[in-house]
């Protein structure tokens, strides 16, 4: 006799397993430590800093690391109010290596590593730009979204409002999106 109920459960409890919903992550168990500077130049230019530092044994790739899915992904929302003045800078910067985890050559942030972003303040009024940092450590695999908002209240920027989360990987590519909202439902 097929007994259908238990193979029923066995199935819905291997989804169940496989399926991890996002949540705020505690500061336990993440691997990572990330810290946030705002550098307010003269004019209309400003200089937003992130320092990642993993904990031992684990790294992320690098945002320069072609041919990577994975890599760190940084944007902002798209406005008038602030603008991206060319490229992510990486220090120290990432060397080519192998990877056996992907079994394949790449740039790997194995070390504390700071991101630099030149920005263009276009608006002297106030206003709020979200902003959105995935990465993936490495080597348990574990996608993070790191939200945050550049605010400029009465002249004044700022790093506000930033929260981790884990990423509902492998549908990471829809949720490298800072138009998103902060609390969506799954």
């Amino acid at each position: 006799m097929i007994k259908k109920p238990l193979l029923s459960v066995l199935v819905l409890a291997s989804l169940t397993t496989c399926y991890s919903p996002e949540y705020q992550h505690s500061e336990e168990g993440k691997h990572f430590e990330i810290t946030f500077d705002l550098d307010q130049g003269k004019n209309e230019e400003a200089t937003l800093t992130f320092k990642i530092a993993p904990d031992s044994g684990y790294y992320f790739v690098s945002p320069h690391s072609e041919g990577f899915h994975q890599r760190l992904i940084f944007s902002i929302e798209d406005t008038d109010s602030l603008l991206l003045l060319g490229a992510l800078i990486e220090y120290p910067e990432t060397r080519e290596e192998y990877d056996s985890l992907s079994d394949k050559q790449g740039r790997f942030a194995r070390e504390s590593t700071t991101y630099r972003q030149n920005l263009t303040i276009d608006s002297q009024n106030d206003f709020e730009v979200s902003g959105l940092i995935w990465l993936e450590m490495r080597p348990n695999l574990q996608p993070y979204e790191i939200r945050f908002i550049v605010s400029n209240k009465s002249g004044q920027l700022m790093v506000e409002d930033i929260s981790i989360s884990t990423s509902d990987y492998p549908t990471f590519w829809d949720k490298k999106r800072v138009d998103i909202p902060l609390n969506r439902v799954n």
